[in-house]
């Protein structure tokens, strides 16, 4: 029950909060205001998941650093739909990395999915 529990938390946190801030906000303020303050939920929920096991894992640092990149980038001015080419190219940049790391003995997506797996709500 109690990782029941926290597998719906984690999703609403990461999946469903951010959807419907932006659809609230985006009328009212725009594209670019919804967009930056649509990505505060799952910002919160890493910083929250980061003081509760005093422990930094990839999938952390990902999040955090997207966000932070994101909130950067468009205090530096743009449109929405800036913001939204400056976050493909981050998610490609990604892409490339873990393409590049399949030459290693263990690439990045093994050390990523292990941490995942050790605070995930299944075993």
């Amino acid at each position: 029950m109690k990782k029941a529990l926290r597998l719906i938390t984690e999703l609403g946190a990461n999946f469903v909060a951010p959807y419907v801030v932006y659809e609230l906000l985006e009328g009212h303020y725009g594209d670019t205001t919804a967009l930056i303050v649509s990505a505060l939920p799952p910002l919160f929920w890493s910083a929250y998941g980061l003081i509760k096991t005093r422990r930094l894992d990839a999938v952390s640092i990902l999040v955090i650093g997207g966000i932070l990149f994101t909130v950067v980038a468009t205090a530096m001015g743009g449109s929405a739909r800036l913001i939204q080419i400056r976050d493909a190219l981050v998610t490609g940049a990604i892409g490339c990395m873990f393409l590049g790391s399949l030459v290693l003995e263990k690439p990045i997506m093994f050390y990523l999915a292990r941490a995942t797996r050790k605070r995930s709500a299944f075993p």
